[in-house]
C-alpha cells in the first residue's frame, strides 16, 4: 500500500495554505465574516465577591450587530457572555459550574440579593407558575422523525412527563444530522430533494436548503469544525462523493468525486499527517467507498482528492485512533479490519472475523474500538494499543450502532428493546466481558423497518442535569447518562447509570412521530475558552429584566439589570392573547380515557377567531402540577380539536400554546375542565 506522500510532490503550495492561494483567501474571508458578527456589547456589567470577579456582556447578533446597536432588541438573537477572572491577577477561573436566567423585573429599582436567591430557588422547583423568561441551563433532546420534521423537546418541562417545544419542518424527509461547534445550526441532510436544510437552534428555523449532490445520506463536522462533510450515495449511473460545506457560512464549498455506493468519514490533525505543526487543524479526510472498495485521501487545505487506496470488499465504516494514530477500516464483505499508519497511510495490521460487520466507533480515550457485526450477533473490542481483538462478545438480535459516555459503551440492536452497556474500565481485565442492559420500550426498532443512518443514541453529557434533578444531585454522573431514540415505540428514553442499576430513568413521548435519531442540543452556558462561559439566545419581550447569576462553588448570586427594547418595525404590538371557548358541553369527563376536546379560539379583545394555526397545542393542567398537551387540528372558522388522555381526575385548565404566534400559555384565559373517575 502506497504512501500518500509520494501524491504530495508540486502540491506544497495547495497544501500548506499558502499566501495567494485560493483555500488561504478563503479562510481570509471566513475570519472577516466571523469577526465582523462579533458587534458590540450592548449591556455590559460586573460584579467582586472575595476574590473573584464575574463580567456580563449582552450583544446583539446578526443584523443589529452590523448596525452596532446601543440596545436589547425583542425578538432578536443575543449574544451572552460571562467571564469570571481572579479579581487581583486577572487569570480565568475555569471548570467552574455557572448557572443563568433571563427574568422579567416588575420595577425599574434593582433587585437584591435576597430576592435573587428567591428567583433561584423558584427555578429549581420548576413550577408552571414560576418561569424565567430565558433558562440559561437548559438543552433540547431532538427527534429525527420518519416525516419531514423534528420534534424539539423540553424535557425540564412538565412533572414526569415531556414538554414538546416546538416542531422544525423540513421540505422532505430527514436522513442525517449534524450541529456546528457553537451548536447555533444543525445540518441535516435531505435524500430525497437532494438538499441539506440548514436550521437555527436558536429560533428552530429553517434558514436555508443548500443543494449538495445525488442522495445526500451521512453528515459529519470535521474535528477542527470548518467543514462539514456530506455523503452522496449516489443511484445508477451517477458518480458517488462528497460535498463540502463551510460551517461559518453555511455555504457549499466543494463536490469531490470519491466512489461508488455509501461513504463513511474519519479526519485527522497536521501534526499526526506530518503537514503541519498544528494538531488542532485537520489536514486529512479518509472517505470510503463501498462499492468501489476504496479509501479515499483528501487533502482539506486545498480540497484535493489524493489517493484511492485498495481496501477490500464493501468498507462500510472507518475510525481514527488517538492512542494507535491509526486508521481502522471495516469492511462487510469479507469481515476484515484494517489497520492503517494515520501519517504514512501504509498498512499496520488486517485482523479477520466475520462477514457482516456495520459500524466500528472508539471511546474517548482512543484505545477500545467497538466493532459489531449485526449478521453474526457480534460485538469485537479492538485493543488499539496492540492492534488487536481483545474481546469478542455475543450481543443478541442484530446489533447496528454503538456509542460512548466516559465510562461506558453502548451498542443498540435492532431486534431488542434492549440496550447493551459495557464498563469501559473493565475491558483490561482478562476473562468474560460482563454485559448489563437497559430497556427502551416494548417493540424493538426493527419492527419499525430501516431506521436510518443517524445515531439513536445520545449523549446528554454536560453540566445540565437529567428532568427533574437538582444540578447538585447530578454533579459527576452526567457523564453516563444518554437518550435513546425507539421509532416503533414513538419515544425516547433517557437513563442514567446509577450504583450498578441498569434502569431506564424516563419517557420522553414524542406525540403520535416516529424518532428515528436523537440528539441533545444545550443551550446552556457552556466553557467555550478558559474562564469564559457563551450563549445565545432570542430577546424577550420588551421591558425591564434581571440576568440571574448563580456561581455555585465559591458560592456567588447577583442579579444583573438590563433593558430590552420594543421592535421598532412592529408598531404597538402587544402580546397575543386568546381565548378558549369550549365545546365539549357541561357534563363532566371521565379519567383514564382519550377525551375529544374541541373548542373555538378567540382573540381576547375582539373576539376574532383565530383560523389555521398550525402549531397549535394545548396543555391541560391543573393546580396541584398534573399536566398533559397534544397538538390540536383545525376544524374550520376557528374551530379545533386535540385528543389526548388526562390519567387522573380533578379540575384543569386548558390553555392554547403556539411559537409561531409567540403565544405562551401564562398568558392566555384558560377554560376549565371537570374529569371525573371512570365508572
Amino acid at each position: 500500500m502506497a504512501s500518500i506522500r509520494t501524491y504530495l510532490v508540486g502540491l506544497t503550495g495547495l497544501l500548506l495554505g499558502a499566501p495567494g492561494s485560493a483555500a488561504a483567501a478563503q479562510q481570509q474571508d471566513s475570519a472577516r465574516t466571523q469577526e465582523s458578527s462579533l458587534g458590540t456589547p450592548a449591556v455590559s456589567r460586573s460584579f467582586v465577591e472575595d476574590t473573584v470577579q464575574v463580567e456580563l456582556s449582552l450583544t446583539p447578533v446578526g443584523d443589529a450587530a452590523a448596525a452596532d446597536a446601543a440596545e436589547i432588541v425583542q425578538d432578536r438573537d443575543v449574544d451572552v457572555r460571562v467571564t469570571i477572572t481572579h479579581a487581583e491577577s486577572g487569570a480565568p477561573l475555569s471548570g467552574l459550574y455557572v448557572a443563568a436566567w433571563i427574568d422579567r423585573r416588575n420595577t425599574i429599582e434593582p433587585t437584591p440579593v435576597e430576592a435573587c436567591h428567591e428567583k433561584i430557588e423558584g427555578y429549581v422547583r420548576g413550577t408552571l407558575q414560576v418561569r424565567p423568561a430565558a433558562d440559561l441551563n437548559s438543552y433540547f433532546v431532538l427527534a429525527l422523525n420518519n416525516g419531514n420534521n423534528i420534534s424539539v423537546i423540553d424535557p425540564f418541562l412538565g412533572f414526569g412527563s415531556s414538554k414538546l417545544y416546538t416542531t422544525v419542518l423540513l421540505k422532505s424527509v430527514g436522513e442525517d444530522w449534524a450541529l456546528d461547534t457553537e451548536h447555533d445550526r444543525l445540518f441535516v441532510t435531505m435524500p430525497l430533494v437532494n438538499q441539506v436544510a440548514v436550521v437555527s437552534t436558536v429560533n428552530w428555523e429553517v434558514q436555508k436548503n443548500l443543494d449538495v449532490g445525488t442522495k445526500p445520506t451521512r453528515i459529519v463536522l470535521q474535528p477542527d469544525g470548518r467543514y462539514l462533510w456530506v455523503a452522496n450515495d449516489g443511484v445508477a449511473g451517477t458518480d458517488g462523493g462528497v460535498t463540502v460545506i463551510d460551517a461559518a457560512t453555511a455555504e457549499v464549498v466543494s463536490q469531490i468525486s470519491t466512489g461508488d455506493g455509501s461513504h463513511a468519514f474519519a479526519f485527522i490533525d497536521g501534526v499526526t499527517a506530518g503537514l503541519s505543526d498544528n494538531g488542532e487543524e485537520t489536514r486529512l479526510a479518509f472517505v470510503t467507498n463501498k462499492e468501489n472498495g476504496t479509501l479515499s485521501v483528501v487533502d482539506v487545505a486545498s480540497l484535493t482528492k489524493l489517493v484511492d487506496i485498495k481496501t477490500g470488499p464493501a468498507p462500510v465504516d472507518v475510525a481514527y485512533s488517538v492512542v494507535g494514530r491509526a486508521l481502522y477500516v471495516v469492511h462487510e464483505g469479507d469481515g476484515s479490519i484494517l489497520v492503517i499508519d494515520a501519517a504514512s497511510t501504509e498498512l499496520r495490521a488486517r485482523i479477520g472475523s466475520s462477514p457482516g460487520l456495520a459500524a466500528i466507533g472508539f471511546d474517548f480515550s482512543g484505545r477500545w474500538g467497538f466493532v459489531v457485526n449485526g449478521t453474526e450477533d457480534e460485538l469485537y473490542i479492538v485493543d488499539a494499543s496492540t492492534a488487536t481483538v481483545r474481546h469478542a462478545v455475543s450481543v443478541p438480535e442484530g446489533p447496528d450502532q454503538v456509542s460512548f459516555t466516559r465510562s461506558f459503551g453502548y451498542v443498540r440492536s435492532t431486534g431488542s428493546v434492549d440496550v447493551t452497556m459495557i464498563q469501559l474500565s473493565r475491558l483490561e481485565d482478562e476473562g468474560e466481558v460482563v454485559l448489563q442492559a437497559f430497556p427502551t420500550g416494548q417493540v424493538p426498532p426493527a419492527q419499525f423497518g430501516d431506521p436510518g443512518t443517524a445515531p439513536a443514541i445520545a449523549s446528554a453529557a454536560g453540566p445540565t442535569p437529567l428532568p427533574g434533578l437538582h444540578p447538585r444531585a447530578m454533579e459527576g454522573r452526567m457523564g453516563d447518562a444518554v437518550y435513546v431514540s425507539n421509532p416503533a415505540d414513538k419515544s425516547i428514553y433517557y437513563y442514567h447509570y446509577m450504583e450498578g442499576m441498569p434502569t431506564p430513568s424516563g419517557r420522553l413521548h414524542n406525540y403520535g412521530f416516529e424518532p428515528k435519531a436523537a440528539l441533545v442540543v444545550g443551550r446552556h452556558l457552556r466553557e467555550t475558552e478558559p474562564g469564559v462561559f457563551t450563549t445565545t439566545i432570542i430577546a424577550p419581550h420588551e421591558g425591564e429584566y434581571d440576568a440571574v447569576f448563580l456561581l455555585d462553588d465559591p458560592r456567588m448570586i447577583n442579579c444583573f439589570d438590563f433593558a430590552v427594547a420594543a421592535d421598532p418595525t412592529r408598531e404597538n404590538e402587544a402580546p397575543l392573547s386568546l381565548r378558549v371557548e369550549p365545546l365539549w358541553g357541561a357534563s363532566p369527563l371521565s379519567a383514564g380515557e382519550p377525551l375529544e376536546l374541541q373548542f373555538r379560539l378567540t382573540e381576547l379583545t375582539g373576539g376574532e377567531a383565530q383560523i389555521g394555526v398550525v402549531d397549535l397545542w394545548v396543555l391541560v393542567y391543573s393546580t396541584s402540577g398534573r399536566r398533559v398537551e397534544g397538538q390540536a387540528v383545525h376544524l374550520g372558522d376557528g374551530v379545533y380539536r386535540a385528543t389526548l388522555t388526562v390519567p387522573t381526575p380533578g379540575v384543569y385548565y386548558v390553555a392554547p400554546a403556539s411559537r409561531s404566534l409567540r403565544l405562551r400559555v401564562e398568558r392566555q384565559v384558560p377554560a376549565t375542565l371537570r374529569v371525573e373517575s371512570r365508572e
